[in-house]
């Protein structure tokens, strides 16, 4: 909290309060400065009654609504007439009708560029669904707008002015709306009650928009143009989303339709260039969009998928991402035609049992397949693949061998083949890939670990080393007694192991890896504790503990203060160890609080 005697600068005309993450509420008195042209802050702040009052103010880039007697409301925005910039309003739900917000005169400022309007998430659904749509109607944006985004809107449709993205001035009442041509960026975030989508393709600058949890079944030509929103009189179409680049549909439940008019008369996303679809599990298809400009393309999560057409006809794609289907039995033969491709990743893909030969394409650089149902890959899978430097093979557990065109590929840097039960083809060779900076593999797929490790020396540039399959612990213990001497002697500066059922300890040998800077744990199901001996790890910067949900604590104070170095502590999946982490409160605090950063489950804390 910020003292109040900040409110006795009178003179002052900037607050900044950049990546004050713990603080929250802006000074009681604050109302006090009127000379206060600029509060400048990165998160959301609660404020007091009397914000009107500041009539100077420029900028005020986020402001949290509480609700309370005290707190301000949304009105007083309306007196604030020299505010420019970005606005981002938290806390809507607290906003007690149309008038009110209507008093905020949003659409009568054509200084403010992006507006960033936000409810509650996780709201129950006790008919505040109906007051999120009249509060909207309120907060109608100038015209001139050039940035938009809606987070947890819960009402069931779009105002008017958000269907049609035409607002209506204060100069304007009782006549035409005026559409927001200048719109160049729109995310509608979580509209989970939503069951139709604002039509949107006639924005004629619109380059970036997401649509996120929305309650829609079709993707339909509402969602497009018709010829009297922009037409082409040049060759008689109708184009739309003219200048759009960037699209991102993720998290509609429902989705099982997505169609776009005729191409004999309408030209729809000319310029796209990045497309990612994710989570929408009833989707059948993604449109043959013939998108020449297409070069990013990322399908996540399409489970009932049952045809990739947009690849056979987007031959310009340098990435292709693809994780997760249930129907699609084999890759379309036409991606042998995207030459450009340089990053092609396949994952879960529960029927695949084969791929196509990739000869053609020479400009591949990474390459990821993870297929559980992966039989078999052509003998010259690897053998036009020049330019590839990251390989990964991974969960493929039918796999039986690795074509032998993999040795072909002396540019390989980064080589990762793990959790192939079946494999026992992986190369103990590794000479013709010196340039080998990252190497993962798995213990059972070797024929022995030591042939492995001779093989690891001969790469000078090697930094970072993961090795998974230890099946219990007297195995770890073995396995560690033949690494230790080479771990000790070898530039590694990353290491990561994978463990399983049964290791309840590590062994104290990882001590006495005195030049790694980072260490990763992850699947140690029954592992309790670390022991004293991380603090011989005299260089580690980084530590990261992931799935280990048996894990109770850290080592002693005493122990992690030795570790000069550590600085980043990643705690996921881990739930007894992070009940006993909680910033401030948590019985094992003390031991960590002296770190620069630490993450629990994805969120940092500290």
């Amino acid at each position: 909290m910020l003292p109040d005697s900040i409110c006795k600068l009178y003179h002052l005309e900037t607050l900044g309060l950049l990546n004050c993450k713990w603080l929250t509420k802006l000074p009681a008195l604050l109302d006090r400065l009127v000379n206060l042209k600029h509060i400048m802050t990165t998160t959301p702040m609660y404020a007091s009654k009397g914000l009107a009052k500041l009539k100077n103010l420029e900028t005020l880039p986020h402001l949290a609504l509480d609700g309370g007697v005290q707190g301000w409301t949304v009105d007083e925005l309306g007196c604030l007439h020299e505010l420019k910039g970005e606005i981002c309003i938290h806390g809507l739900e607290h906003v007690q009708d149309e008038e009110q917000a209507g008093k905020a005169a949003l659409n009568r400022n054509d200084k403010v560029m992006k507006l960033t309007l936000t409810w509650a998430q996780n709201r129950e659904e006790t008919g505040q669904g109906n007051s999120d749509e009249v509060v909207l109607d309120g907060l109608q944006p100038h015209p001139g707008i050039t940035s938009l985004e809606l987070k947890n809107f819960y009402g069931r449709t779009f105002p008017s002015w958000l269907m049609n993205m035409a607002v209506v001035t204060s100069e304007l009442i009782g006549g035409n709306p005026r559409a927001l041509t200048n719109l160049t960026m729109l995310k509608l975030l979580n509209c989970r009650n939503c069951q139709t989508l604002p039509t949107l393709g006639h924005l004629p600058f619109l380059r970036t928009l997401f649509l996120s949890k929305f309650d829609v079944e079709t993707i339909g030509s509402e969602f497009y143009a018709s010829s009297r929103h922009y037409y082409d009189p040049g060759n008689g179409l109708v184009k739309a989303f003219p200048s759009l680049t960037k699209l991102v549909i993720s998290g509609f439940p429902r989705l099982t339709t997505w169609i776009v008019p005729s191409q004999k008369v309408t030209i729809v996303f000319p310029c796209l260039e990045r497309l990612r679809v994710k989570d929408c599990p009833e989707l059948k298809s993604v449109p043959a969009l013939h998108c020449e400009s297409l070069t990013h393309l990322k399908l996540h999560e399409l489970r009932c998928l049952e045809s990739l057409d947009i690849v056979k006809v987007c031959t310009g794609l340098t990435t292709l991402r693809m994780r997760g289907n249930s129907f699609l039995t084999s890759l379309p033969a036409e991606l042998a035609n995207c030459r450009n491709l340089q990053r092609l990743e396949i994952a879960n893909f529960d029927k695949i049992v084969s791929l196509p030969s990739l000869n053609s394409l020479g400009s591949l650089q990474l390459l990821a397949i993870s297929c559980r149902a992966l039989i078999s890959l052509p003998d010259n899978f690897f053998h036009g693949l020049s330019s590839l430097e990251e390989l990964g093979l991974s969960d493929s557990e039918k796999l039986v061998s690795i074509p032998k065109s993999l040795e072909e590929r002396t540019s390989l840097k980064k080589l990762w083949i793990i959790g192939m039960d079946s494999c026992k083809a992986i190369p103990t060779d590794l000479s013709m890939f010196r340039r080998l900076s990252l190497l993962g593999f798995s213990s059972y797929s070797v024929k022995s670990l030591r042939s492995m490790l001779e093989a690891v020396e001969q790469l000078p540039l090697l930094r970072v080393l993961a090795i998974e399959g230890f099946k219990d612990e007297q195995q770890l213990q073995e396995y560690f007694s033949d690494m230790t001497p080479f771990l000790r002697l070898h530039p590694l500066k990353e290491l990561g192991l994978v463990g399983s059922l049964h290791i309840r300890s590590l062994p104290e040998q990882l001590g006495l890896l005195t030049r790694i800077t980072s260490l990763h744990l992850l699947w140690f199901y029954d592992l309790e504790e670390i022991s004293e001996w991380v603090c011989n790890l005299s260089s580690l910067e980084s530590l990261e503990l992931r799935l280990c949900p048996s894990l109770k604590c850290l080592p002693s104070k005493e122990a992690l203060r030795r570790l000069t170095k550590l600085r980043r502590l990643l705690i996921n999946d881990c739930p007894l160890l992070a009940e006993s982490y909680v910033k401030d409160k948590g019985p094992e605090w003390h031991k960590i609080e002296h770190l620069n950063y630490i993450e629990v489950d994805g969120e940092e804390i500290y």
